[in-house]
């Protein structure tokens, strides 16, 4: 029995590996096309998106997307679609709590981010940046859920797929559409969306989504995921 669990975990760590390694290797693909047809001061945009990005994450749900994890083995202490459920609820309160911030002090967060590039950039695309981390962070809770569960390949197959569609509808809009940053951008932002369509979709399907507020959960998700802030933001 030992041996045969043995051999179920190897093979899963070899897929999530690989898959990961895949997933990491696509963007590369898009690099060519990046520098043909954007400016040196698009790829600066975008690359000041992606810091927000990083930045925005975290806050928008406190990493609770991480306590799926940690908290899978303690199910008998919670009602575990709840607990989902809750995960999800801490990530639009994170959100939220983020829309004064962009509300008032948007234009002071452009100037901060993108100086002499600021006019190009409005207002929206700070609310589309903060989609796209509620997007992800959703995403990720079904992502999460399919690694502690060993479902390497289901696993591979969204997260490769949701790369693989970013990369290539950006490509499509950059050469076929509009040949600077905003391309970039919508091509992350469609598949975001949808992708989280697709994850809240396969929660409810697995009967993981109660829509139950319930304080001892979201207790537990901040409790674990809240203290995470610094390390993570650390990184950025």
């Amino acid at each position: 029995m030992i041996k045969m669990l043995n051999i179920k975990f190897i093979k899963s760590l070899s897929i999530f590996t690989l898959a990961n390694v895949i997933n990491a290797a696509i963007p590369f693909l898009l690099l060519p096309v990046l520098t043909y047809y954007l400016s040196p001061a698009d790829f600066g945009i975008i690359s000041m998106f992606q810091v927000l990005l990083t930045i925005l994450l975290p806050f928008a749900g406190y990493n609770s997307e991480s306590s799926v994890i940690r908290y899978y083995y303690e199910k008998d202490k919670y009602n575990y679609s709840s607990f989902i459920s809750n995960a999800l609820y801490l990530i639009l309160i994170g959100a939220l709590v983020l829309v004064p911030v962009f509300f008032f002090f948007h234009e002071e967060i452009i100037r901060l981010l993108f100086g002499a590039e600021a006019p190009k950039v409005s207002e929206k695309w700070l609310w589309v940046m903060l989609i796209i981390a509620v997007s992800q962070n959703i995403f990720q809770v079904q992502q999460n859920l399919l690694q502690v569960q060993y479902r390497a390949v289901e696993y591979g197959i969204y997260r490769i797929l949701k790369t693989a569609l970013e990369l290539g509808l950006s490509v499509i809009l950059i050469v076929y559409v509009n040949n600077t940053w905003v391309s970039r951008m919508e091509g992350q932002f469609i598949p975001a969306l949808l992708f989280m369509v697709i994850s809240l979709f396969l929660l409810y399907k697995n009967k993981l989504l109660n829509m139950k507020f319930d304080w001892k959960c979201m207790r537990a998700n901040l409790a674990y995921g809240f203290p995470l802030l610094p390390h993570v933001l650390s990184g950025v």
